[in-house]
């Protein structure tokens, strides 16, 4: 094992950018048209005196980090606008450390003291994840290691019984999960006006072009609306020769939903007694955060709880924002977690070590997923698979190159450095020769991504082109 590397915390400059979508993308209560892009310019000293800087970026869906009534996008972003200003307050205070050690001296106090304020907690933890993913991203470019080579070496100082619950290399690809939401086009009926880039608009298309084998199905609380959606989707899927051939697996999303297990478990018992999806539903792998957040850690819900997971895991997302949430889930009966570097890349690791130390104990499977449908390119997207990658996370719901154009909000510096830096992962296709996402039968190949000197990406943003991150008046 390497030695851990110190650093301690100069300044953090922070950045935003506003990304548009090819059409509007409806998740749970909320429809999202365009979304800020937050990216982080962060300046570290060295043990040897030497300054450093790390970079990384995040998007901030619209109502996803603080769903409560009365909020707006507005209200959430000023929440994740202050947790990054107090996270640089406490990085600063807290001196010199390992990227590890920094993360344990900041994250889950300043969560709490967030928290206590009023905060989500998942707004709350936004800052410590970003400042540590960039103090990841700086000490891999400082010593001129890939991400999954330096997390493995001991370079951060995550500890030993974590690292060992990693895979032995970090993977050179990683599946498509493509997210079907609830107002997606599934056939050409459904397009009155095509948006008409050349790239896929609607299901049909998209299994025919990128062909994944992976889906992910969001679902609303109302089953006369659902019901048939999902016999449509499911003819799509079944009518496509190549996942006729080869298969396929689905993941339902309920998006917070419902107000309590119990309404889920009978909206649950409607569907599955509907005949005509039995085969669609064999398919389904687990089910993610179906029951709102403030009521799906409630010890009350275990009975309503089991009576979902007799069919199918169910594992927290909207929910893993405080710092026990993975153990009272795990009491409860809750088959696994999401990983999103948003949430901090240190508590996907935690989390996959905890999750193996479970599965030690009861012999059961348990799932640590890849969740994520709006990262985009470049530093958001590279970051997230470079942590699946290191992971072991076969496939990934990865749905930002269906909505949002590399090339419609970086610069053309970006597009270039980008198309350079990992030309298996993007491509110049279309008749505009625009900088695109390269999906192969289903497939990102990350051969170049995981292996950079950085934390998924070398590339530094072309900071000309953002305007400074202020908080929201």
């Amino acid at each position: 094992m390497a030695p851990a590397f110190s650093a301690s915390l100069v300044s953090v400059a922070a950045f935003r950018r506003v990304v548009k979508t090819r059409f509007p993308f409806r998740f749970g209560k909320s429809v999202m048209t365009e979304m800020p892009v937050v990216s982080f310019r962060v300046s570290w000293l060295a043990a040897d005196g030497s300054v450093f800087e790390g970079v990384s970026a995040s998007g901030i869906p619209p109502l996803w980090f603080d769903k409560r009534d009365g909020k707006t996008a507005v209200d959430n972003e000023r929440d994740l606008h202050r947790s990054v200003m107090l996270a640089t307050e406490a990085y600063k205070k807290a001196g010199a450390g390992s990227a590890w050690d920094l993360h344990k001296a900041v994250t889950e106090t300043l969560k709490a003291a967030l928290v206590s304020e009023g905060q989500a907690p998942l707004a709350a933890g936004f800052g410590p994840a970003m400042l540590e993913a960039a103090l990841v991203d700086g000490i891999c470019r400082k010593l001129g290691m890939p991400f999954g080579d330096a997390l493995r070496a001991g370079v951060f100082g995550v500890p030993a019984d974590i690292l060992s619950a990693l895979p032995a290399a970090s993977l050179d690809s990683v599946a498509l999960r493509h997210t079907v939401g609830l107002a997606d086009a599934l056939t050409a009926e459904d397009l009155p006006a095509p948006y008409g880039d050349g790239l896929p608009e609607t299901l049909e298309q998209v299994v025919a072009v990128y062909r994944p084998r992976y889906f992910k199905v969001k679902m609303n609380g109302d089953a006369a609306e659902t019901l048939p959606r999902l016999l449509r989707i499911a003819a799509v899927l079944d009518a496509s020769p190549a996942l006729k051939a080869e298969g396929y697996a689905v993941t339902l999303d309920g998006n917070e939903q419902f107000a309590d297990f119990a309404a889920f478990a009978d909206f649950l018992d409607a569907v599955r007694a509907e005949p005509r999806l039995a085969a669609f539903l064999d398919k389904v792998l687990w089910i993610e955060q179906p029951v709102r957040r403030d009521a799906s850690l409630d010890p009350a819900a275990t009975a309503s709880l089991d009576r979902v997971t007799s069919w199918r895991p169910v594992i927290l997302d909207e929910s893993d924002g405080e710092g026990d949430a993975l153990e009272r889930g795990l009491a409860l009966g809750y088959g696994g977690v999401s990983s999103k570097t948003c949430k901090g890349l240190f508590r996907s690791l935690s989390h996959a070590a905890r999750l193996r130390r479970e599965h030690e104990k009861t012999g059961r499977a348990y799932i640590l997923s890849c969740e994520d449908l709006t990262t985009v390119a470049v530093h958001p997207v590279q970051q997230d698979l470079a942590l699946a990658a290191a992971l072991g996370l076969t496939h990934a719901e990865r749905n930002g190159h269906h909505y949002i154009l590399p090339s419609s909000f970086l610069s053309p510096a970006e597009c270039r450095d980008a198309l350079a830096e990992a030309p298996s992962f993007y491509e110049a296709s279309g008749p505009d020769g625009a900088l695109r996402v390269s999906i192969a039968d289903g497939r990102f190949d990350l051969t170049e991504i995981v292996r950079a000197h950085g934390f998924g990406s070398a590339i530094v943003p072309d900071w000309s082109v953002q305007i400074p991150w202020t908080s929201p008046a």
